[in-house]
């Protein structure tokens, strides 16, 4: 992986010619707003061996906004809501399950050594609020949501979880 290090930053390039100076500066100031993104962009090209399915982490302000949003869309309370999302991603045993999985299965060269559920928590969240009878979810090559579910839903929720997967999880 050194020589990805190696390579230039990946940068933006518009074709100019034939703009006026007030169209350059427009489109300057269009493109500043994707700087950020772009550096993510940079960071993860170099960090991680994901081709899909990305884990990430939420920083503190997203889990409690994503906390106060569940609450208002189910009708749960605040802190029932942040209490799931704090049991889930609070949860090393579960963490350190998937990651022995994941450094043991065929595709190991494809995950990062790391167990970060990112949005998934929000998901669980709503889950263990509204039970579900049934949950149905696509199984990408760690599983994280179906992890995540299997774990603490099992005794209240839900009757089935169902996914569509290459192997076992």
């Amino acid at each position: 992986m050194n020589f990805l290090r190696s390579k230039p930053p990946i940068s933006l390039s518009f074709n100019e010619r034939g703009l006026d100076e007030a169209q350059r500066k427009r489109l300057r100031t269009a493109a500043g707003y994707f700087q950020e993104r772009i550096d993510l962009i940079n960071s993860w090209l170099r960090t991680s061996r994901e081709p899909a399915n990305f884990t990430y982490d939420l920083g503190r302000s997203n889990k409690l906004n994503i906390a106060s949003i569940i609450a208002l869309v189910t009708g749960a309370s605040y802190e029932t809501a942040h209490r799931y999302i704090t049991e889930i991603d609070q949860d090393t045993e579960l963490k350190n399950i998937i990651l022995a999985r994941a450094a043991s299965d065929a595709f190991m060269d494809l995950h990062d050594q790391t167990a970060l559920f990112g949005r998934r928590i929000g998901w669980y969240a709503v889950a263990r609020i509204i039970k579900p009878n049934m949950l149905s979810k696509p199984v990408s090559i760690k599983a994280l949501a179906p992890w995540c579910f299997a774990r603490h839903c099992v005794e209240t929720m839900p009757k089935d979880l169902w996914g569509a997967t290459t192997g076992p999880i």
